[in-house]
């Protein structure tokens, strides 16, 4: 049996109105129309399905559930089984262990002294997951606890010094725009601009022409910040094996990392701790990797 379903890139909870089959014999869902695929993530109100643009991926299951969407109710995989790319690629399926609750996701904001986030920003988050290389829970507890540093909570969605005048001066202008931190990463310069547009969308002018989109844009925002973390930090020597001080290294190691003590990474350690904390992460964070 073979399924080709054409849905937009999107985020979509599942209804209870969806009714739920199962079949005995293999079913196989090939995402081919939108070049999309499906990530499921487990959520303590149901399953989350995430759909990205990335390429297509075919579902082999051995039993179905079903999605209701803007676009109609479609017939998807269950979380248990695999997902392959049909084409060369890896494994698009999310592991067990990212999967962050909407609940968990506010808790871990907001245990941090910041405001509740918006159901738009775990929306996107959740959505943005894929496009980081991020395999572990403890991986996305040291992202999670950089971007809210960065952003002061997620409530930053530019560069505040620069969100009045642009910081004439500061950085590179190219087409009219320029190029100074936004998203929650506060991403820079108009080649890292360039270099997330060409990996994130395929084609380098969908930020270069529109970067203010990037602070207005929840998923771009988190986006941006996914790819910088897959670019810079996620292969830092450290990173994999669990450092934390690692991760600030790559991110901001000149200013932070130069001596034992800085109080920004201090900072940083001390959000990715209680982060680490409500994520149910076994063992204990480890700050190394910094001074």
């Amino acid at each position: 049996m073979a399924q080709h379903v054409l849905v937009s890139p999107g985020f979509y909870q599942e209804s209870k109105a969806c009714m739920r089959q199962t079949l005995s014999k293999e079913v196989w869902l090939a995402v081919v129309n939108s070049k999309v695929y499906i990530d499921i993530f487990k959520s303590t109100t149901g399953y989350v399905y995430t759909v990205t643009p990335q390429g297509t991926y075919t579902v082999h299951t051995t039993g179905v559930r079903t999605l209701c969407t803007p676009q109609g109710t479609y017939t998807l995989c269950t979380p248990q089984d695999p997902v392959t790319r049909s084409s060369s690629g890896t494994s698009s399926s999310p592991s067990d262990d990212l999967n962050i609750s909407r609940d968990i996701f506010n808790s871990a904001v907001t245990s941090n002294n910041y405001p509740r986030p918006q159901d738009a920003q775990y929306t996107a988050f959740i959505a943005g997951i894929p496009k980081s290389g991020i395999t572990t829970k403890r991986e996305l507890a040291m992202f999670l606890a950089q971007i809210l540093h960065e952003s002061g909570g997620l409530t930053a969605l530019s560069e505040l010094a620069c969100a009045n005048n642009g910081c004439p001066g500061s950085y590179d202008w190219l087409n009219g725009h320029q190029f100074f931190g936004r998203g929650y990463v506060q991403l820079t310069w108009s080649y890292n601009y360039r270099a997330a547009s060409l990996d994130l969308y395929g084609d380098a002018n969908v930020l270069l022409n529109d970067p203010e989109s990037v602070a207005t844009d929840q998923n771009k925002a988190w986006n941006v910040s996914f790819w910088y973390w897959k670019a810079n930090v996620h292969n830092a020597p450290g990173v994999q094996d669990g450092q934390f001080g690692s991760s600030t290294k790559a991110i901001n190691g000149n200013l932070e990392c130069s001596a034992p003590g800085n109080p920004a990474a201090l900072a940083r350690y001390a959000i990715y701790q209680r982060i680490f904390t409500i994520f149910g992460i076994s063992g204990s964070p480890n700050p190394a990797g910094c001074a």
